[in-house]
C-alpha cells in the first residue's frame, strides 16, 4: 500500500474514532470524583453517591454498627485519575425479612453499589418483586428511575447474591478503564 493510500484509509478511521469517543457522554470531561446531588436508591432505602464516612455515620445509631467490616480500599494508578475501591462488608443484614450478608462498594468514596447474599435468595428475590411491584424476567434485572439496577447474579462460588447499583457510577468506571488502562 503506497503511503499516500494508507493516509486516505487512516485518516477517516482516526476521524470516526475520534467522532464515537466525543459522543460518549463525557468521554473528555469526566473528572471521576464528581458528586451528583440526585441520588438514586439502593438496597433499603440507602442512596448512592454518599461518601463512605456519610455511611457509616448513618450506621452511628444503629444495630448494624458492629457488624461493619472495612475491607480497605485499593490504590489509584500512578500519573491517572483516581480509581480507588473501597468495600466495607455488614454482617447479619436483614432486608424484606430475610437476613444475609451486605457488601457496599465505593468508587471514588463514592456509594456505588450494594451487594447483599440473602440467606434464602428465593424467598428474597420474591420479596423485592412484590415490594418494587416488578419481575426480575429472564434477564434477572429491573431498572428503577432514577439511575437505580438491581440484578440478580451468582458469584465464583456459586452463591447467589443481588446488586444494586447506580448506573452512573457504572459508567464511570467503564470509561475510566477504556481511557486509562
Amino acid at each position: 500500500m503506497h503511503k499516500k493510500s494508507r493516509e486516505l484509509f487512516f485518516i477517516p478511521m482516526l476521524v470516526c474514532l475520534s467522532v464515537m469517543l466525543g459522543c460518549h457522554k463525557g468521554y473528555f470531561s469526566t473528572s471521576f470524583q464528581k458528586v451528583e446531588p440526585e441520588r438514586t436508591k439502593l438496597i433499603a432505602g440507602i442512596e448512592s453517591y454518599q461518601s463512605a464516612e456519610e455511611f457509616k455515620s448513618s450506621l452511628a445509631h444503629s444495630a448494624l454498627q458492629q457488624d461493619v467490616v472495612d475491607e480497605g480500599e485499593s490504590s489509584s494508578p500512578a500519573g491517572r485519575p483516581p480509581f480507588k475501591f473501597r468495600t466495607l462488608a455488614i454482617k447479619k443484614f436483614s432486608h424484606l425479612g430475610v437476613q444475609g450478608d451486605l457488601f457496599v462498594t465505593f468508587f471514588n468514596n463514592r456509594l456505588m453499589e450494594t451487594q447483599f447474599y440473602p440467606s434464602d435468595a428465593g424467598s428474597y428475590i420474591t420479596a423485592v418483586e412484590k415490594k418494587e411491584g416488578l419481575h426480575f424476567g429472564e434477564h434477572k434485572e429491573i431498572a428503577l428511575p432514577p439511575h437505580t439496577l438491581i440484578r440478580v447474579a451468582v458469584d465464583g462460588k456459586g452463591k447467589t447474591y443481588i446488586n444494586w447499583m447506580d448506573n452512573r457510577l457504572y459508567e464511570e468506571v467503564d470509561l475510566w478503564i477504556m481511557k486509562y488502562s
